[in-house]
């Protein structure tokens, strides 16, 4: 383990990161931070067992890390979500057949299945299996609620790579980086997982009940529902549309302040499902979230 952990540590100070992640680092670290104070005792119990009573949140980037190492790219097509124009979840052996070089790598669904498989007998495994499990549960949990990371059928470059410009800028920035964390970050840059957890963690337990009732499906569809159309609505936006694309910083601002609701939104959301599915699966007295 520890040999693994220094290669990683290596190749992610020479690759951009940019080219690594969904959510940036602080942002999957206090997704974690928040589902981890939302287990139960049980289940937090049985999962310090497996990771040497550390914090899970020492563990939100390590799947994004390790699918940077020799043997590991196949990791790197479970960040997104393939799905039919209708927002329904295309079916992995399709997606991975498709003619759509997008949809061809975006079998989050595929990761997230298997994983969900092996560790329903975590008890028969090794505690480094089972904490490789949970690592990737947790990253694709967190990034299928990353607006940027569903990819609907017949999506194009420019669907997916929507640009705009900020003041005098002659290089735009495009809308990827805005969900992934800009929306969220220019808020709350100074959070760290703590923060997330004081301001986040607040529902009641009936708001809780709702946000994780139903099936992995069933989340993952609503999600589509809510994200499908977001690049319309952000190019669409009176500000957007009055400046051509271009932003003044002042107009940057108050055009960021109408869609970071969405963004918080999502990260609550992944919190409070990525402790509903550890909860069920570590926690014997708690149903397993089903996949359909």
């Amino acid at each position: 383990m520890k040999k693994i952990i220094i290669v990683i540590c290596f190749v992610f100070a020479v690759i951009p990161a940019t080219k690594l992640r969904a959510w940036d680092r602080g942002i999957h670290s206090g997704i974690v931070a928040l589902a981890e104070a939302n287990l139960t005792q049980t289940a937090k119990k049985n999962l310090r067992s497996y990771f040497n009573n550390e914090s899970l949140v020492l563990w939100a980037q390590w799947t994004d890390d390790l699918e940077q190492c020799k043997g590991h790219e196949q990791l790197r097509n479970y960040h997104n979500v393939a799905l039919t124009t209708k927002g329904a979840i295309m079916p992995i052996k399709k997606a991975a057949k498709s003619k759509n070089k997008f949809l061809k790598t975006a079998l989050a669904m595929e990761g997230l299945e298997k994983s969900l498989k092996e560790l329903s007998s975590y008890k028969t495994l090794d505690a480094e299996k089972v904490r490789e499990l949970v690592c990737m549960v947790m990253t694709i949990l967190a990034d299928i609620h990353c607006p940027s990371h569903y990819i609907f059928d017949k999506m194009t470059e420019d669907d997916l790579r929507p640009e705009y410009y900020r003041d005098n800028n002659t290089k735009p920035e495009n809308f990827l980086r805005l969900w992934e964390a800009g929306a969220f970050q220019a808020n709350f840059s100074v959070w760290r997982a703590r923060e997330y957890v004081h301001q986040l963690s607040r529902l009641t337990q009936e708001q809780i009940n709702e946000t994780v009732s139903g099936s992995l499906k069933s989340w993952i569809e609503k999600n589509a529902r809510n994200y499908a159309n977001l690049s319309s609505y952000v190019k669409n936006h009176p500000i957007m549309l009055k400046k051509q694309y271009r932003l003044k910083s002042s107009d940057y601002r108050l055009w960021l302040n109408t869609v970071n609701p969405v963004a918080v939104d999502a990260v609550q959301k992944a919190g409070y499902r990525i402790a509903r599915v550890l909860n069920g699966i570590f926690d014997d007295t708690i149903l397993e979230v089903s996949l359909n």
